[in-house]
């Protein structure tokens, strides 16, 4: 399954799952990572660790570990929160 951390930049993507601990899960969700949410990958900071994503509106850099809790697929059309599995 794609994570955020591994997703390919300026492509759109749709969280299907948050996979972390309680207190960091309401940190992510509280910044807008939540399931159905599209989130658009941007850059890697200078030096590594860090990315930058697009969600809601807003830019928010996420260190490795955290992107690396985030499942997403990538959106071709509209972000259902309805996951199908193959």
């Amino acid at each position: 399954m794609n994570t955020l951390q591994n997703s390919a930049n300026t492509v759109p993507c749709c969280i299907i799952e948050v996979k972390a601990e309680q207190k960091q899960k309401l940190r992510l969700y509280d910044m807008g990572f939540y399931t159905g949410s599209i989130v658009i990958p941007l850059y890697e900071c200078w030096g590594g660790g860090t990315k930058v994503y697009e969600v809601k509106q807003t830019l928010i850099a996420l260190r490795q570990q955290d992107a690396e809790n985030i499942c997403v697929r990538e959106v071709d059309g509209i972000c259902s929160k309805k996951v199908v599995k193959s």
